[in-house]
C-alpha cells in the first residue's frame, strides 16, 4: 500500500515535488493553505508522514486564527510568518492521531528545531527529489 503524504507548501513550485514523490510511488496530498490542511487533519485520512514548509502566511480568517491558541496567533504574527508550518507540525503532532507522525520540514530557513518531535528531519530548499525520498523512507523506517 502507498504510503500517505500530506504536504503544506504555499509555493507554485509544490506541484512540481508533488509529482516527483508520486513517481516513486507516494500518495501526495498537496495543500496551500492552513483551512485546506486543517480539513484534510479533521477527515476520517490518516497520513503517514507530514511534508511541512515552515514560511506561509498567518492567519488572516476567523476560521483559520480559530483553530489556534493566543499564543500560537502571537508567535505565528511575531515572526511574520516564518514559522507556521512548525506551529502546524507541533499543534498536530500533540493530537493523539498524529503523535507518532514523522515530519519532514522542507524550506528555506537554515535551520529549524526538531527535537521538540519525536521523528522529525529538515532539509533545506532547494534540494533534489531523490534526497527528500531518502528521508521520507528513513523516517517511515523509524516508525
Amino acid at each position: 500500500m502507498k504510503k500517505r503524504i500530506l504536504y503544506f507548501d504555499d509555493e507554485d513550485i509544490a506541484e512540481t515535488m508533488q509529482k516527483n514523490l508520486e513517481l516513486f510511488d507516494f500518495d501526495v496530498i498537496l495543500v496551500s493553505t492552513i483551512t485546506d490542511f486543517f480539513e484534510k487533519i479533521d477527515s476520517n485520512n490518516v497520513y503517514d508522514l507530514l511534508l511541512m514548509d515552515i514560511m506561509a502566511p498567518v492567519p488572516s480568517s476567523d476560521d483559520e486564527k480559530n483553530k489556534f491558541s493566543r499564543n500560537e496567533l502571537s508567535n505565528m504574527e511575531e515572526a511574520e510568518g516564518r514559522n507556521v508550518g512548525e506551529v502546524l507540525a507541533y499543534k498536530i503532532t500533540n493530537m493523539p492521531k498524529y503523535s507518532n507522525t514523522p515530519v519532514l520540514f522542507y524550506s528555506a530557513r537554515a535551520y529549524v528545531n526538531t527535537e521538540r518531535y519525536k521523528k522529525a528531519r529538515h532539509i533545506r530548499k532547494p534540494e533534489l527529489a531523490e534526497t527528500i525520498v531518502e528521508e521520507i523512507k528513513n523516517l517511515l523506517k523509524s516508525e
